[in-house]
């Protein structure tokens, strides 16, 4: 949607930004566990100089615990390349550091970009239980045991609790005894579910706010470019009445060739059967979302700001259908383990493997559907994603930046930095909270970029900048 004006040959921005943030020191995971480990630097050049004491200072609290591969662990740490853990590897750090539940709070939100606590996932609100109370990575991961092997999956009963509600109810728990807080889990098992509808809540209602965006501005455009034609005519001749405009377009096209209809070119009519196609579609396409907000996903000057590819984007939006798939298939996997390997496999799970959406052989055997299943929850287990604010923070600001330019727009005002900026950072402070997400900070590269984008005469989109920036 081209709702801003064609900036491509405008290098100011990106020459302005260099020079002001050329010595800038953003934070992300590898800055903040510098500090937190103790280790002070005001430049880049002395946190460089400082990256190597800090992990080996975090190798030697830790106990040399292997959270992964060490060229993996030093990019924690921006030695020889730079990534960010797993929210789990973040917890068992935690864990092993002693930083208790609150500290590991900021782990999560301030250091790898994620929301506080998935309540919903069982397994968090077991490391949650453990942070609290100062025990081990390796006793958390006995309880989550214990806790897989008392499920019944199958149980017909359906928790509707809030979150808001069950944080309430586990932070009365939180100090009992590990068998009296089991025995609560099990008793809540309905809850857990591995994601937030929240977060979920909020992403789908973005999408449906920009389609609605892409169609009015798409309806816009084909209104001025059959206002060229004389299509009105054209219709006014004919009985179309209860026939979709799609098909409607799509006869007075095919008229072209006509020598009435002549002024109608081969360029012409293809546009207005792409215009067409947009503005009356009723699918909530991914791809065309992905083209309006993200749609270079290749190197830029920026550091720490990452591509949007289309499999991302399409986890995102069904990450609630991926894990209630890796749950049912985790949990068969289990239940099948205490059966006789040779035994003729249950007629339930063949139930259950529908709700996977995946072909599986012949499962004659207990020993079949479990080797199978189990090939699955490993595949699965990477489509279950975790939502960052990276993730949220662009199309939030698609969004506002639509809103405002709505709203000028109908009623006849001029473009006003403070007004549209302050429309974002409110919007998107609300949902960030929401999702238990640290609120909008310059020191972030991606909110920089984003709060910059608003300029005093004129307001950028976050693709138009990400198209300038490329290296």
């Amino acid at each position: 949607m081209e709702i801003w004006q064609n900036r491509g040959e405008d290098s100011h921005f990106i020459e302005n930004w260099k020079k002001c943030h050329a010595d800038y020191i953003f934070l992300d995971f590898d800055v903040f566990i510098v500090r937190e480990l103790g280790f002070s630097f005001q430049t880049k050049q002395e946190l460089d100089g400082q990256r190597r004491n800090a992990f080996l200072d975090f190798r030697k609290k830790t106990g040399h615990f292997m959270f992964a591969s060490l060229p993996t662990m030093r990019k924690w740490f921006g030695i020889g390349g730079f990534s960010r853990p797993r929210r789990e590897q973040v917890l068992s750090i935690c864990l092993k550091l002693r930083t208790g539940r609150q500290k590991a709070r900021e782990y999560l939100m301030i250091g790898l970009g994620e929301s506080a606590f998935q309540i919903r996932d069982y397994r968090e609100v077991i490391f949650m239980y453990g942070l609290e109370n100062y025990m081990t990575y390796e006793y958390c991961l006995e309880l989550i045991k214990k806790f897989e092997k008392g499920v019944d999956f199958r149980s017909e009963e359906d928790n509707k609790i809030s979150d808001e509600v069950f944080e309430q109810e586990f932070m009365k728990i939180i100090d009992k005894p590990s068998d009296v807080f089991l025995s609560w889990m099990l008793s809540e098992q309905k809850f857990f579910k591995g994601y937030q509808d929240v977060i979920s809540n909020i992403l789908h209602y973005c999408r449906k706010e920009i389609l609605l965006f892409i169609r009015k501005d798409a309806k816009k455009k084909l209104e001025d470019l059959l206002a060229e034609t004389n299509f009105k005519k054209w219709l006014s001749e004919r009985k179309y009445h209860g026939l979709e405009p799609r098909e409607i377009l799509k006869r007075f096209v095919r008229s072209y060739h006509n020598a009435e209809y002549k002024e109608v070119s081969q360029n012409m009519g293809d546009n207005i059967l792409e215009l067409s196609s947009i503005a009356y579609s009723q699918l909530e396409a991914n791809s065309r979302l992905l083209a309006e907000v993200f749609p270079f996903a290749g190197n830029t000057v920026f550091n720490n700001i990452k591509g949007m590819s289309a499999k991302r984007l399409s986890d995102l939006f069904n990450v609630s259908l991926q894990w209630e798939r890796l749950f049912v298939s985790n949990q068969t996997c289990r239940e099948l383990m205490n059966l006789d390997a040779e035994s003729n496999c249950p007629d339930w799970v063949n139930d259950i493997t529908k709700i996977c959406n995946r072909h599986f052989n012949e499962l004659h055997s207990v020993k079949d559907a479990l080797y199978q299943l189990t090939r699955y929850s490993e595949e699965q287990k990477r489509r279950c994603i975790d939502i960052r604010r990276g993730d949220l923070l662009p199309i939030i600001h698609y969004v506002a930046q639509c809103q405002y330019l709505d709203s000028i727009d109908n009623m006849e005002e001029k473009y006003n930095m403070k007004i549209a900026k302050r429309n974002f950072v409110s919007m998107a402070n609300e949902m960030l909270k929401l999702c238990q997400m640290a609120p909008l900070n310059k020191e972030y590269e991606l909110d920089a970029v984003l709060l910059s984008c608003f300029q005093p005469d004129e307001m950028y989109s976050y693709s138009e900048i990400l198209e300038l920036a490329k290296k």
